[in-house]
């Protein structure tokens, strides 16, 4: 036989590596292929399939509220397909909590026999001072829950200032020795660019009319106008004043107890050498100092061990809520509530991301054309925005109007 030529050497070769790449790029195919029918059947299972075991609700459960993310008035709709990788590479990250879903579940609960009481846990909740409605809308709830005998409580392992206006309403109130409640009241806080702006030699043409319109002063002064202080501490002193009047009613306390703590914080704590929890105990913010395991000991004793023996036995919010479903619509005639959150801007803009003219004018637009639709509640939590979408949102307003369609306004934050 001849010797193998270095050409044939290198064809074998070549078509050895040809091969190898073929079967590498069969297993990747295979796995794509695999991963893709997993996720599809896991979108299935967990969005329109049949629910989880895990949202059943166990006779004599605590319905756990333990929202994770920003408290508001409408959320931006989820992406199925988005949550399944989510929860199948273990992402975790805040989301939007709507106030009306939190406030729908605990009046829910109130009448549910399978729910004995509610459980609190609230540290990953997050209010802005500037919300503070959402927090009272909340907290009213609660209040109304505990009219049906059932209890309320609160555990975690410190309270910020927002969250704590919830944790107030609670029958009993349970912190970690090393936590802590901080009351610092509510502030407003501008950065002014007027020498800044002068540097770089950058000249702001500012057009405004009224003494109280602030919002263009960062361009025009290096400091806060005194009509600014004025109108700051008259909006802030009324949030602050209903924050104290809600905690000390839910409280029991006297009259003025929540300003006292605020204003003289630095006295109370040198009384008790620095430790935070025992003053929140002393001035009754909180009924008990316990650690992590005592608290899940205290709701076990409370509500029963749940049977994998880790946990007291629950219900958390997002399955209580997939369990008691959507509102369902009354008999016709009919009421829209149609939302308009976030910043007014113009055309079409994402729900829960932000109100946009058009979109919101569509939304009347259907109400309109809708003989069911006999009057329509406009529901606006937004800071202000783009002043022609808003002229396209009220000639919808007053299209239904003319159509002798009652609009009422219900104002958020």
């Amino acid at each position: 036989r001849d010797a193998p030529s270095v050409w044939g050497f290198i064809k074998g070769f070549g078509k050895l590596i040809v091969g190898v790449l073929l079967v590498i790029q069969g297993v990747l195919g295979l796995a794509v292929l695999l991963m893709i029918a997993g996720v599809l059947i896991a979108a299935s299972n967990g969005f329109g399939g049949a629910k989880p075991e895990a949202a059943a609700v166990p006779d004599g459960s605590a319905l756990l509220i333990n929202p994770n993310g920003v408290l508001v008035e409408q959320a931006p709709p989820t992406d199925p397909l988005e949550e399944v990788f989510k929860q199948a590479y273990g992402v975790e990250e805040p989301g939007a909590i709507e106030v009306g879903d939190v406030i729908r579940a605990i009046k829910e609960a109130a009448s549910d026999e399978r729910i004995k009481g509610i459980v609190l846990d609230l540290g990953n909740l997050q209010m802005s001072q500037i919300s503070a409605s959402k927090g009272h809308d909340v907290a009213a709830a609660l209040a109304e829950f505990k009219s049906s005998g059932k209890k309320i409580y609160a555990v975690g392992d410190y309270y910020s200032q927002e969250q704590y206006l919830l944790a107030a309403q609670a029958d009993e109130i349970y912190m970690h020795d090393e936590g802590s409640i901080v009351l610092i009241g509510n502030a407003s806080y501008n950065l002014f660019l007027k020498s800044f702006l002068e540097k770089i030699k950058v000249t702001a043409h500012v057009f405004r009319v009224g003494t109280y319109k602030a919002a263009v002063e960062p361009f025009l002064r290096d400091d806060m106008s005194p009509e600014a202080k004025e109108a700051n501490l008259a909006f802030l002193g009324a949030i602050w004043a209903d924050y104290g009047k809600s905690v000390e009613a839910a409280r029991g306390m006297q009259p003025g107890a929540v300003n006292d703590f605020a204003n003289n914080f630095g006295e109370i704590i040198r009384a008790v050498d620095g430790d935070f929890g025992l003053a929140a105990k002393q001035r009754k913010f909180v009924d008990k100092l316990m650690s992590r395991p005592e608290q899940l000991e205290a709701m076990k004793a409370v509500f029963g061990e749940a049977e994998d023996g880790e946990t007291f036995t629950h219900v958390e919010l997002d399955d209580y809520l997939g369990v008691i479903g959507e509102p369902k619509d009354g008999d016709a005639p009919n009421v829209g509530v149609i939302t308009a959150a976030g910043e007014i801007v113009d055309g079409e803009a994402p729900i829960g991301d932000a109100a946009g003219g058009d979109t919101v004018a569509g939304f009347l637009k259907q109400a309109l054309d809708d003989e069911n639709i006999k009057a329509v509640v406009l529901r606006i939590d937004s800071p202000g925005g783009s002043a022609f979408a808003s002229e396209v949102i009220r000639d919808g307003v007053i299209a239904l109007k003319e159509a002798g369609k009652p609009v009422v306004v219900s104002m958020g934050s």
